[in-house]
């Protein structure tokens, strides 16, 4: 069974199988307790199913199904046990002087039920789902850096992506909207990474829908990196990211440091991989993508051609032709030769300021980061920073990091690895199944 840990405002679901096991084993109240609890979550995962096309949005019935099991309260959630008592209304109800108006009642009614969901430490944890293009990044970032999901966790990602398919095959920018390539290529990407075959009911309809509006080549920006981090999309099929424009003076206006924090949070990890052509490797799933997601042959696609090519039901605005301009001149800059000299100078230097920026953010957050996107994308910087370091420290303007020294390399190493641990904390489960959230 699943159970909701925390610590210190931190929160996580974690699976284990002996919780059930054991309990089931012991006679009486506890077996049978357990077992009610886990029926009752059976019950609400079947009626979200029935119902998810006329109600998208969930009611975190699980969280409430264990709340209301003095059971689960122990064993299968950090509960604050001490707001048990306060919580029950049979030991605890309405008192008289509340009971004289409706507004009292409802008050006290609140604040009972609240007492019930306080977690251990303090904090009330909570669904905060509904974007559908988190998911993929994690799923993808976690293919390509080698991070192992185990089974229970990839049985309820498939089950959330499932649950959020639209009645045409696709899926929207988030549960209410309607189909676009964006998040449509990306869950079913992100389907196939987590094992479903591509001849599953729900694959076949979403590769139906994708062909017939136009197939990934479409795929607007975020997509299009995505895929070709994965390896299943060409970095000369987008507009550039280039690195080097964090070396601008920072009076510019142009300097990516003036953006929104969320715009250039994410623009920031997206630089230094852009900048690295980071890829992962091209694995069976993967060879077998880039024949899924294309109407033509992979090889024969002119990836330049498609840097502004945008599904249009992700086409929000049209791009000026300044903006245009301005992306063409950093095109020629990323892929002329002409430039080759001048990119092999500046390059070292851009990409050791953006991981100099990650780093900042990694520290600055304790390796939670500003939100879900940059947190995987900042993961998937300090994994390449640890592969980069092993074999050309002088790509990333760490020229003396294996001459000198081999803490830098340690340092990368268990940069990563504070960042893999907190992955969890994104991560809902629900009656429509895990999702990241915000």
């Amino acid at each position: 069974m699943w159970a909701l840990r925390c610590n210190q405002g931190r929160q996580w679901w974690e699976f284990d199988a002996e919780v059930f096991s054991t309990g089931a084993a012991e006679s009486g109240e506890v077996g049978a307790g357990l077992e009610a609890v886990l029926k009752e979550v059976d019950g609400v995962r079947a009626q979200y199913a029935l119902h998810r096309l006329n109600h998208r949005h969930c009611s975190d019935s699980i969280r409430r199904v264990y709340a209301k099991s003095s059971l689960a309260s122990s064993r299968l959630w950090d509960a604050n046990l001490e707001n048990r008592a306060e919580a029950d209304s049979n030991s605890n109800p309405v008192p008289e002087d509340c009971a004289r108006d409706a507004e009292s009642t409802a008050a006290f009614k609140g604040m009972r039920f609240f007492a019930g969901l306080q977690m251990a430490d303090g904090h009330w944890p909570g669904d905060y789902g509904g974007p559908l293009f988190l998911l993929p990044g994690m799923v993808i970032a976690c293919r390509v850096s080698k991070v192992e999901l185990d089974d229970a966790t990839k049985h309820e990602m498939v089950r959330y992506i499932r649950n959020t398919q639209n009645q045409d095959g696709g899926w929207g920018l988030h549960i209410e909207s309607d189909s676009a390539m964006f998040c449509t290529a990306l869950s079913y990407v992100a389907l196939r990474l987590l094992g479903m075959i591509s001849t599953a009911e729900e694959a076949v309809r979403a590769r139906r829908w994708i062909h017939e509006h136009g197939t990934a080549l479409s795929i607007p920006s975020w997509g299009k990196f995505w895929l070709a981090a994965l390896g299943v999309y060409d970095w000369r099929g987008m507009n550039p990211l280039t690195p080097e424009m964090w070396l601008l003076p920072y009076w510019l206006p142009v300097h990516p440091g003036r953006y929104w924090c969320h715009c250039r949070m994410v623009y920031l990890p997206m630089s230094f991989l852009y900048g690295l052509r980071a890829t992962g490797d091209a694995d069976a799933v993967v060879q077998e993508l880039r024949t899924e997601l294309y109407t033509q042959p992979y090889e024969s696609i002119k990836w330049a051609d498609h840097r502004y090519h945008c599904c249009p039901a992700d086409e929000y605005f049209v791009r000026s032709p300044l903006q245009k301009l301005f992306w063409g001149v950093l095109y020629m800059y990323e892929w002329s030769p002409v430039f080759a000299p001048l990119r092999r100078l500046l390059r070292p230097l851009g990409l050791r300021e953006t991981m100099l920026q990650v780093d900042a953010e990694d520290h600055n957050t304790n390796y939670i980061d500003i939100g879900p996107v940059n947190k995987v994308l900042n993961t998937l910087c300090t994994w390449y920073r640890s592969q980069v370091l092993r074999e050309d420290p002088a790509k990333i303007g760490e020229a003396s990091a294996k001459k000198n020294s081999a803490q830098p390399l340690q340092d990368a190493d268990a940069s990563f690895a504070r960042h893999v641990e907190p992955l969890k904390d994104y991560l809902w489960l629900s009656e429509d199944g895990m999702k990241m959230q915000g």
